[in-house]
């Protein structure tokens, strides 16, 4: 089944904050000339799968740190569209309005999922963790702003998608980054 894309009107069963054909256009303006990408040339339903995955990786890492609230609560499936919502810059959203920038990110995310698909092996977004990450050490300094992590093994556990980050930061209250 197609995917059913949020278009910032509260559509019903939304799964998808972008269609197929828009992010193949958005992911191919960034190909290097005359490349093919695997979101691109892969299957109709592995690009819907891939969409919706994509989506809700964002609405459960992001919608936290979304400005605003839902426009529907008790009818909208999806984090946006969002009533009082603001980029870090002040902007209001409309409250029909979809931001690129999710889309953007939407496209990226579903990209990597499908790039990291092999046949009916899809290595999921948000894999269980038998030890979820744990901070041994946090410091946060207020002028100048810095902060120094340290995870117990090394790392946090929890998938991070720089690039999906860097596209989102102008809508979110803070970075995700800030949040360890």
């Amino acid at each position: 089944m197609a995917v059913v894309v949020e278009d910032g009107t509260v559509v019903a069963l939304a799964d998808s904050y972008i269609s197929a054909a828009d992010c193949i256009t958005y992911l191919d303006n960034y190909a290097a000339s005359g490349a093919s990408n695997a979101f691109t040339v892969a299957a109709t339903t592995l690009q819907d799968a891939g969409l919706r995955q994509a989506t809700r990786f964002i609405d459960a890492n992001y919608g936290p740190l979304f400005t605003g609230r839902k426009y529907d609560f008790q009818n909208q499936t999806l984090q946006w569209p969002r009533a009082n919502a603001t980029d870090n810059e002040g902007s209001r959203f409309d409250t029909d309005a979809i931001p690129a920038v999710l889309k953007n990110a939407v496209c990226e995310i579903a990209h990597k999922f499908v790039s990291e698909t092999t046949g009916h092996e899809t290595r999921r977004l948000m894999p269980d963790q038998k030890t979820p990450g744990a901070i041994k050490r946090k410091r946060l300094k207020a002028d100048v702003v810095e902060q120094e992590i340290e995870w117990i093994g090394g790392s946090e556990q929890s998938p991070y998608i720089a690039l999906a980050d860097a596209i989102l930061a102008p809508i979110l209250q803070t970075s995700r980054i800030a949040l360890g």
